[in-house]
């Protein structure tokens, strides 16, 4: 893991308690729409080298 993954989650560790059950509703939201989108992205790139 890069040291900016390992500086994201040290800071996440430190939050998330601290966080109210709404807001970790919406930072889990969150982070689930940016790994679908990743996810689609990758699938499309893999299409374009199919071509």
């Amino acid at each position: 893991m890069s040291d900016k993954g390992k500086q994201i989650l040290d800071t996440f560790k430190k939050i998330v308690p601290e966080l109210t059950e709404s807001e970790k509703e919406r930072l889990l939201a969150f982070g689930e729409g940016m790994a679908f989108k990743a996810e689609q992205q990758k699938k499309q790139e893999a299409s374009r080298s199919d071509e």
